[in-house]
């Protein structure tokens, strides 16, 4: 596998990595024997692994990347010191923008290759990964500068707000139940009059007032903090991918005893 196995490394990187990919199979040509006649014949899980690597080659082509990434993983399955299928796969994740499997394919092929590795490979492979680690650190951090500007002290208050109401709906719901229980339960004569048990009730109706009332407006000042949240848009002028914003400028420079020139300036 690990001599035949070549050519995906160069359709694979094709749209995304080519010079690493022809690195990688310079530094593995090295390896061929020099007379392939002796060579002996693949063992039945190199064939399987074999299968397996020519259809992901198959579906890489036609831009069916995960079912690629599945058969690779079959292939290692079968020949886990495939270094080619491991170079392979960190490609294929990596034109998925899947970060972390690429870098931890092409760690696992730079354990393969050994302390032996072509050192032009190497150093490529090694700069490929800080690349990919560097690039996921500034997505991280934009998202989290993201989820920062998204708590604004409005939707932050309105959260805050939303909680207090519910939580005081809850407490004069319970004490809605109880007031109302025990004016079903009140018998007049021996635990009061009418009037107490009405009394009662007329708590009871209030309590349970205040408890829709609170807990309407815990409701909707909770979700009119989740809108914000999810709503709010990015601020341009923080987006490093957003386009420059375009400015004018109008300048005027005296001339002594001719006036002077102004000049007009657009920056898009």
């Amino acid at each position: 596998m690990r001599r035949r196995a070549i050519a995906l490394a160069l359709v694979l990187s094709s749209a995304s990595a080519g010079s690493i990919a022809s690195t990688s199979t310079r530094a593995r040509a090295d390896d061929a024997p020099a007379d392939d006649a002796e060579a002996k014949p693949p063992s039945p899980k190199k064939v399987e692994a074999e299968r397996h690597y020519k259809r992901a080659r198959e579906l890489y082509q036609l831009g069916r990347y995960r079912e690629a990434i599945a058969q690779l993983e079959a292939a290692l399955q079968l020949d886990p010191e495939g270094a080619e299928l491991l170079y392979n796969l960190g490609l294929v994740h990596e034109k998925l923008g899947d970060v972390d499997e690429a870098v931890d394919a092409y760690r696992r092929y730079l354990k393969v290759l050994g302390p032996d590795a072509d050192p032009e490979e190497k150093k490529k492979i090694e700069g490929t990964i800080r690349r990919l680690e560097g690039a996921k650190k500034e997505l991280e951090a934009r998202e989290a500068k993201q989820t920062e500007h998204r708590f604004t002290p409005l939707t932050t208050g309105l959260l805050v707000g939303g909680g207090v109401s519910i939580a005081v709906a809850v407490v004069f719901g319970v004490l809605a139940v109880n007031k109302d229980h025990e004016a079903r339960d009140f018998v007049v004569g021996s635990g009061g009059t009418a009037t107490d048990r009405d009394a009662l009730s007329r708590t009871a109706k209030g309590d349970a007032l205040f408890a829709d009332v609170f807990g309407a407006l815990g409701v909707v000042a909770v979700g009119s903090a989740l809108t914000l949240f999810f709503t709010s848009e990015y601020p341009a002028e923080d987006d490093p991918r957003a386009a420059p914003k375009p400015v004018a400028r109008l300048g005027f420079s005296p001339i002594a005893r001719c006036g002077g020139t102004m000049t007009f300036e657009v920056t898009f």
